[in-house]
């Protein structure tokens, strides 16, 4: 069989997925990631920074009204630019495979 077209599904298009960062094990296994990698921080303050950080970020773009944040620059902000860009990537791509 040959097909001569693929669908891609680009930022829940055609699936809408969603991530459920209230699980409380998510934050708890990037914090000890983070402890792993010199920045120390509690699950509870990761959740609270993280989410304030978002709401941030969110709230300088009133250009549109769904805006995009940057995980990268979310990260860097909490982890106080003790992780290297490499490292940043690293962790957000962990933090979304939880």
């Amino acid at each position: 069989m040959r097909y001569d077209n693929y669908v891609f599904d680009l930022y829940g298009t055609l699936v809408d997925i969603r991530t459920d960062e209230s699980y409380g094990p998510l934050w708890q296994k990037s914090a000890e990631y983070l402890a792993e990698r010199g920045v120390f921080i509690s699950a509870e303050e990761l959740y609270s920074q993280y989410h304030m950080q978002i709401r941030k970020e969110r709230d300088l773009r009133t250009d549109v009204e769904y805006p995009e944040v940057s995980v990268l620059k979310v990260f860097d902000q909490i982890c106080q630019g003790k992780l290297n860009e490499d490292q940043l990537k690293e962790f957000s791509w962990y933090f979304r495979q939880q």
